[in-house]
């Protein structure tokens, strides 16, 4: 799907391209922030149990 983009943003160059490309772009780094957010708040959960041992 990128690529198609890509191709039509080079050839046809237009201006009202570029939205169809940063739709896209946030799409698939959606999903990638979602489960870092995700996973993050959950290992910090984890950590703060630990706290102490890891200052020390």
């Amino acid at each position: 799907m990128i690529l198609i983009l890509l191709s039509k943003i080079l050839v046809d160059g237009t201006v009202q391209d570029l939205p169809l490309l940063l739709v896209f772009g946030a799409g698939v780094l959606t999903p990638f922030l979602g489960v870092g957010v995700i996973g993050g708040y959950a290992s910090s959960s984890r950590i703060r149990e630990y706290r102490d041992l890891i200052r020390a």
